[in-house]
């Protein structure tokens, strides 16, 4: 279970945690993806999602939401094993879109 865990961490002292797998946190583990970025957008515009080991981008901009990924990425933001994959920037119309991104790029199987 906690290999498909998930951690924000803003305002120094506020951690919002929970597991890409939404079924899970409906039995009282945490906050599902999309609820904990719906928290962290609410104040903040941009942090850290921390997620099968890899620390990723998310973004809030002109109603815009944005991925980034430092690592080798294949398409659509997913990880790739390709030594030659690109980092990544991926423009989200919506935060679904945003949500789905991120759970594609962790390999999580709850897209």
């Amino acid at each position: 279970m906690y290999s498909c865990s998930f951690r924000i961490v803003y305002d120094e002292e506020i951690d919002l945690v929970g597991c890409l797998r939404d079924s899970v946190n409906k039995q009282d583990f945490g906050m599902t993806l999309k609820e904990a970025l719906t928290t962290m957008f609410t104040n903040h515009k941009a942090d850290v999602l921390i997620a099968t080991s890899k620390s990723l981008g998310v973004m809030n901009y002109n109603d815009k939401y944005y991925f980034t990924d430092s690592h080798a990425c294949g398409l659509n933001g997913a990880s790739s094993s390709d030594t030659h994959g690109k980092a990544c920037v991926v423009e989200c119309g919506s935060l679904d879109d945003l949500v789905r991104v991120c759970k594609r790029a962790t390999g999580s199987g709850n897209v």
